[in-house]
């Protein structure tokens, strides 16, 4: 469950880093996983799981906060997952949304949220992705990673791809 957790962690990290580069909040979230729908097995297809804010956020560490539980009632120990994903729902403006006039917290405490998830966001496009993260991702190196050597060319989504004949 362990490294599962911390593969989800990131997975997430990247959801809440898109959100910030499109200047966009979300409410809510779906974390999915199922097993491979053509083998037979005794375990459940999968699950899901709807996790919810009180107020729109970007940050990643409410997100992270409200994971692991859920990731603890969807996951089977030993079984084999073939895919998972995350939604996110009620998405709105970072600069456009109903915030909770009740809420304890200042507005000058959530700018000081928002600037560590900036400087987050820029040292991280600035020495690669995940080189610095919150604790919880976990600190060793991913045993995990895609091989990029063997992709296929992109002839038609790519300019670079693009074959040049030569007379």
């Amino acid at each position: 469950m362990k490294s599962c957790t911390l593969r989800w962690f990131v997975i997430f990290s990247r959801a809440c880093e898109k959100l910030r580069e499109q200047n966009q909040f979300a409410r809510e979230a779906i974390v999915f996983i199922r097993t491979d729908p053509f083998r037979q097995s005794s375990w459940p297809m999968g699950g899901s799981i709807r996790l919810a804010l009180p107020e729109p956020s970007a940050d990643t560490r409410p997100w992270l906060q409200r994971l692991r539980p859920a990731l603890e009632k969807i996951f089977n120990e030993g079984c084999e997952y073939k895919k998972g994903g995350v939604v996110l729902l009620d998405l709105c403006g970072s600069h456009s949304f109903q915030g909770d006039l009740l809420a304890t917290q200042s507005l000058q405490e959530k700018q000081g949220q928002d600037s560590i998830m900036t400087v987050l966001d820029a040292v991280n496009h600035r020495f690669g992705r995940n080189m610095l993260r919150p604790a919880s991702v976990g600190f060793a190196k991913q045993d995990w990673h895609m091989n990029q050597q063997l992709l296929s060319r992109c002839y038609t989504a790519r300019w670079s791809d693009l074959l040049t004949i030569r007379t």
